[in-house]
């Protein structure tokens, strides 16, 4: 059971998005905030990067979540993060809670550590970052984009466009006209968010 002081967010939590994420091993409970200049999940066992293009910023940007969160600081290239959302894979559940007491929650999902020996604690450090490598010896560019590496320097690959696509089609469920109008309404009271918010829907319903 999650802590009361965790706000359960008014999605479900997207059925793609920890896939997206490449997200690994068995726990119920995933953190997920931007880090050191990329996004990033975590199971209080493993931790990796994620594509901020593709993944991380259709998801906090979209109407569906915007509004919600505009008291809450994922994390940004100027400042960590002192809020996270949390996805609870059993419940398909999503939520927002204190960093620190996310970060402790993921945590304590599990069992102890069993004690390891120097050759384990070698050879689990040596796979934490494994990337992917093509049959021409080279690391397959697709799948170091999944990892948010060089986002700027080249366009998404067309694949992880069309997830990113499917991942914005699945939140758009959740915009009802009264969503819509409560950002009209902050935008005609001078929120200079609620119209950036309301202005990026218009573009991608265009796209």
């Amino acid at each position: 059971m999650t802590p009361g002081t965790f706000r359960e967010l008014p999605i479900s939590l997207p059925p793609m998005l920890l896939q997206m994420a490449r997200v690994t091993g068995e726990g119920r409970f995933i953190s997920l905030y931007y880090w050191g200049s990329k996004a990033t999940w975590d199971s209080g066992r493993g931790a990796a990067t994620f594509s901020f293009y593709g993944v991380w910023s259709p998801l906090i940007e979209h109407l569906a979540l915007a509004c919600h969160l505009w008291d809450c600081h994922l994390g940004s290239d100027d400042a960590y993060p002192t809020h996270a959302l949390i996805a609870d894979r059993q419940e398909q559940k999503l939520y927002v809670a204190d960093w620190d007491e996310a970060q402790r929650f993921v945590e304590d999902q599990h069992p102890p550590l069993p004690e390891l020996t120097a050759e384990q604690e070698a050879e689990a450090l040596a796979s934490l970052v494994q990337v992917p490598i093509g049959s021409n010896g080279r690391p397959q560019f697709e799948e170091l984009q999944r990892l948010g590496l060089f986002e700027v320097l080249m366009p998404l690959s067309p694949l992880l466009q069309q997830e990113s696509a499917e991942l914005t089609a699945w939140l758009d469920q959740f915009v009802a006209d009264e969503l819509l109008e409560h950002y009209r309404a902050l935008a005609r009271q001078g929120h200079s968010r609620a119209g950036w918010y309301l202005q990026l829907h218009a573009q991608r319903a265009r796209a």
